[in-house]
């Protein structure tokens, strides 16, 4: 299997927001009754991805393909001017059950992060609900929970992490070769 990482278009765009409409309820966890609508979502990511340049931002859509089917995506822009001038936000990262343990998310990341180098971003902002699976992936990449706030009329909470984007690069860089050089053990 040979899984490459490409810039969403419209077309794929599509794969990347039915990804993110499955793991939404995964992320609620069944705390939380909350339903998102594919094709709104939709229209509301494809006017987020045509927008950047009205809104002064850069945003990066990538995703993992298996062939052409989209089996992971990531969502980057600038964050909000309140955590900084120099500051990259994770506006989404989602990866088809199938293909979890792949370390698709380190990839998507690290690859992601790459589109921001010349910019000078310092830091990375993510959100995520309390107690949604990807909590603990971004407490054991290191994230330092900065602020807490609630969506859903109180329903659910966010815990806001900030990471060190220098550091947190290199970890992922570690991770991945230390992967990397066991898939080569293993295949001896």
């Amino acid at each position: 299997m040979k899984i490459h990482i490409n810039r969403l278009n419209q077309e794929t765009l599509k794969d990347a927001v039915h990804l993110k409409v499955i793991s939404w309820q995964e992320e609620l966890n069944g705390k939380v009754k909350d339903e998102l609508d594919e094709k709104s979502v939709y229209q509301e990511m494809l006017h987020w991805m045509l927008t950047e340049e009205v809104d002064h931002d850069k945003r990066i859509l990538l995703g993992a393909f298996d062939h052409d089917k989209v089996i992971g995506a990531i969502f980057l822009s600038y964050a909000d001017k309140v955590f900084g001038e120099s500051a990259l936000e994770l506006n989404g990262l989602w990866v088809d059950q199938h293909y979890r343990g792949m370390y698709l998310s380190l990839r998507l990341m690290k690859e992601g992060f790459t589109y921001y180098q010349e910019d000078h971003v310092d830091k990375l902002i993510v959100y995520t609900h309390r107690f949604a699976p990807s909590r603990s992936f971004y407490l054991n990449l290191g994230g330092q929970i900065i602020k807490s706030e609630t969506q859903l009329n109180g329903q659910l909470i966010i815990d806001i992490f900030s990471f060190d984007l220098e550091v947190l690069t290199q970890k992922l860089e570690n991770k991945l070769k230390r992967i990397k050089t066991l898939n080569q053990t293993v295949l001896k």
